[in-house]
């Protein structure tokens, strides 16, 4: 894969000058695939005074030229950073855009540098969203300049699944064998390619370091750039990093997972502060998570209310029931994007819609399939569209961020609609955090309002995919140490409510005739266990590596054994 990095010059230019500049040297990148610009280059980092004067926000004129740009390259392009206005705060922002010029992740520097003169910190907003994105060379982290000095934010990344990082920065002259140390760190101790772009020339008086990087999964520069303006070139190989962290699986081995701990009053840190509080099975609402069994026990709850996957307190799908699933997956076969029949070179796309830990699981998932494509019937096609915020009461809304991620992915992959024939709803509805220690809604209303909204949200699904057929259903896991608890152990009966309701042939949950409203629907593997202590999450929510390969491996087994999912998805 062939990349590019511009180490720009700054050279104390009007914005409107620096852009065209940029311009040019974007066109002498023609060519490569993913092309890297430094931090707040339009600007200048030290340049403060102009901050507020040079924001925009992400419809202004700087990034609708990149990305016409980037279009018109048919690169992708991390953009650096600019100064992002919103409403009435400055961000140090940077994006990365798809072939298409569409902008596929936005991030916001979290940790601002505020030494030595530097007064970033009274001018700009620090973020708060670490950013990991799916992309075709591996799942990518984004961030910024001083970020480097902070390796926890590189593992907080490494947990979501990233193989890549893509470093935007203004690091000076003085610090020059720092910046040189962190970025071949950062790539070592992660098993993952580090691409780092840094400015050039002096800012205010201060000199730029240069020397822009390329550094592989052992620590080794690729390519290294000198101190002044140029056009850094290089080829890197995606493929390493599965390679390397397969033969010598180094974060296998780790005993302490990072739990984020920012500054004080932000969401991540309350949860934190939530999760340290409560007690190994009690937690701060003084709720006993020991006290639920399994919902798959069948024992009933409140004395009255039927647990078990599936009616009569079984976690067996009904004879009738998986019948007609088989008999629907049959006629799952490659499609082209007019949704005709193509053995050949057609494709069965299954796609991902949920939240953050979602993410996190499928993207596990998506390794062991990668691992097991053999196995795999060469048409089959995982789209994870699953996202960080998203969750059900987001989702319903029935546009945002899952609905764009999952026309992006479309779009890189080059499907259609069309082609999406089985779907893997896991979401869960009451989000990540109960800062107000109050119960989401009374039950069961609530989780029948659940039951609504995910009715709502299949139903566009197949408005949407013509031949989506099969869905996939399955709710999150332990949320006891964000003091979530029962509330998220109830959500199973969401989605046991919803799926009998079609096993009766209700009215509205149609999935074949010319009443079909609905796909056909079944449980996933079952995912709540109360057994799982602090050490299965990064931070109370996000579940931690080997959580996330204990999700994947049970829902892999789960799908080579499941009668409705073998003829598609398992080589014949």
């Amino acid at each position: 894969m062939r990349i590019a990095a511009i180490q720009f010059e700054s050279r104390g230019e009007l914005k409107s000058a620096a852009v065209e500049r940029a311009l040019g040297l974007l066109d002498q990148a023609r060519g490569s695939e993913l092309v890297l610009l430094p931090e707040l280059w339009p600007t200048g980092f030290f340049s403060v005074d102009r901050f507020a004067q040079d924001a925009e926000p992400l419809d202004g004129p700087t990034v609708r030229l990149l990305r016409d740009r980037t279009a018109a390259l048919k690169c992708h392009l991390f953009t650096g950073s600019f100064v992002e206005r919103d409403g009435a705060r400055l961000f140090n922002t940077s994006l990365l855009l798809d072939r298409s010029g569409a902008i596929m992740a936005r991030y916001r520097k979290i940790h601002l540098f505020g030494h030595g003169g530097s007064e970033e910190p009274a001018h700009l907003s620090p973020g708060r969203e670490i950013t990991v994105v799916d992309t075709p060379w591996g799942r990518t982290g984004l961030s910024t300049c001083y970020d480097l000095r902070f390796p926890e934010l590189y593992r907080r990344m490494l947990d979501q699944g990233a193989q890549v990082f893509l470093i935007a920065a203004a690091w000076p002259l003085a610090r020059l064998e720092s910046w040189q140390l962190f970025l071949r760190a950062r790539a070592a101790e992660n098993q993952a390619l580090v691409l780092a772009c840094n400015g050039a020339g002096v800012s205010e008086g201060r000199a730029l370091a240069g020397h822009s990087q390329f550094v592989d999964v052992i620590g080794k520069p690729l390519a290294t750039a000198g101190e002044r303006e140029e056009m850094l070139m290089g080829e890197i190989d995606p493929s390493a990093v599965a390679k390397t962290r397969s033969e010598f699986n180094v974060q296998r081995d780790r005993v302490f997972h990072v739990a984020a701990e920012p500054a004080r009053g932000s969401l991540t840190a309350e949860r934190s502060a939530m999760s340290s509080q409560a007690s190994a099975t009690t937690n701060e609402s003084g709720f006993d998570v020991s006290t639920l069994r399994r919902f798959t026990d069948g024992a009933p709850y409140l004395g009255e209310f039927e647990t078990g996957l599936y009616p009569g307190a079984s976690n067996r799908i009904p004879e009738a029931h998986q019948a007609a699933g088989i008999r629907i997956a049959a006629s799952l076969r490659p499609l082209d994007k007019d949704g005709r029949s193509d053995p050949e070179s057609g494709k069965i796309a299954a796609l991902v819609l949920g939240h953050s830990n979602c993410n996190q699981y499928f993207n596990a998932v998506g390794r062991i399939l990668d691992e097991k494509r053999s196995e795999l019937n060469n048409a089959f096609v995982l789209l994870n569209a699953a996202i960080g915020g998203q969750q059900l009461p987001q989702i319903v809304e029935l546009k945002g961020k899952v609905w764009d991620r999952t026309n992006d992915l479309l779009a890189q992959q080059n499907l259609a609609t069309s082609q999406i024939q089985a779907l893997f709803l896991h979401t869960t509805w009451v989000g990540a955090s109960n800062r107000d220690k109050q119960p989401p809604g009374a039950f069961p209303a609530e989780m029948q309002t659940m039951q609504r909204a995910m009715v709502t949200v299949l139903a566009h699904c197949v408005k949407l995919f013509p031949n989506l057929k099969l869905a996939y259903l399955t709710c999150d896991g332990l949320r006891h140490y964000t003091n979530f608890e029962p509330h998220v152990w109830r959500e199973a009966f969401a989605l046991k409510w919803l799926i009998a309701s079609q096993i009766r042939g209700e009215k509205g949950t149609a999935f074949e005739g010319p009443e079909r409203v609905l796909p056909w629907l079944q449980w996933g593997p079952y995912h709540w266990d109360n057994h799982w202590d602090e050490t299965y999450f990064t931070d109370g929510v996000h579940p931690a590596p080997h959580a996330e390969r204990i999700f994947a491996s049970k829902y892999f087994k789960f799908l080579k054994n499941d009668p409705v999912a073998r003829g598609w998805l398992v080589r014949a």
